[in-house]
């Protein structure tokens, strides 16, 4: 399937299973394309999709016999609400190993979102110098603010990719892409996190260190609005195509193990469901 085609996957912490289903079915259908971001969760699929490595995002979010790296379970465990460092970096080499080889080896141009505390702006990074800088930039495009410290990589300090830039479709343009094929992992195109009602933590946490991060979460709804309205004329357009639950039945940090398996299985079925729309989207 040939296509100047871009795939942008969303964030949205465990609501990323619904992506990982989406993926696993065009794992399947040997669909490939030339251009690949994501942020927050959507970097750790997106990973995942470039290696070629079926059912392994799936197994991150469920954390499938392995214990709970998020909740309550994990707060009594290590003081953390989310541990990065044992699903991004840990995992990669022991529970669900990662496949650098085929990684390298993938023709796939993918680009990891992140925030630059300092400036407040995104920045989209490829040009990994070790196997070990590309998860911990995907731990940076995770980082949550409020629960998650800045991580500093390269002499600068980053968090969620989605905070600066959450549906990078401007950047696939700019690469090169002509058309988008956009995952999201909620229902409601329009839903958002407003971060102004929690404008109190984010002066408390940012405003003095970091202003400009500050300005850019306080200002992240809007953001994403004008996205979504951009989206959304390119589809009318026949620019884009977008992929996306029926109805969000997945919280930020589902703990229910069956409402993460239906919602992977029913985002599988959507795909198939969808498969020849895709096809003929991409090569159209």
């Amino acid at each position: 399937m040939a296509s100047k085609t871009g795939l942008i996957l969303e964030g949205g912490a465990i609501r990323g299973i619904f992506t990982a289903g989406v993926l696993d079915c065009l794992l399947d259908k040997n669909v490939y394309f030339p251009y690949v971001s994501g942020v927050s969760v959507g970097v750790s699929n997106a990973s995942g999709f470039v290696s070629r490595q079926k059912g392994r995002s799936k197994k991150i979010l469920t954390h499938e016999n392995t214990r709970s790296f998020y909740g309550l379970p994990n707060i009594l465990r290590t003081g953390k609400v989310l541990d990065l460092d044992e699903c991004i970096i840990k995992y990669a080499y022991d529970n669900f190993p990662y496949d650098f080889e085929t990684f390298h080896k993938s023709e796939t141009l993918w680009e990891a979102v992140v925030a630059n505390c300092e400036t407040g702006k995104p920045e989209y990074v490829s040009d990994f110098q070790t196997d070990r800088e590309a998860l911990d930039f995907c731990k940076a495009s995770c980082s949550l603010p409020f629960i998650c410290k800045p991580i500093e990589l390269r002499g600068k300090k980053y968090l969620d990719g989605s905070l600066a830039d959450s549906i990078p479709f401007q950047r696939a343009l700019d690469m090169g892409c002509d058309k988008i094929v956009l995952i999201l992992t909620k229902a409601d195109l329009h839903e958002a996190t407003d971060y102004k009602k929690l404008s109190f933590l984010v002066n408390f946490f940012y405003r003095r260190k970091y202003p400009h991060l500050a300005d850019t979460i306080l200002g992240r709804k809007d953001q994403y609005l004008r996205q979504m309205e951009e989206i959304e004329k390119m589809e009318r357009e026949g620019r884009a195509m977008i992929i996306k639950p029926d109805e969000t039945t997945v919280a930020h940090f589902e703990t229910n193990r069956d409402k993460l398996e239906k919602c992977y299985q029913d985002a599988y079925k959507l795909m198939e469901r969808r498969y020849d729309e895709l096809k003929a989207f991409m090569e159209s």
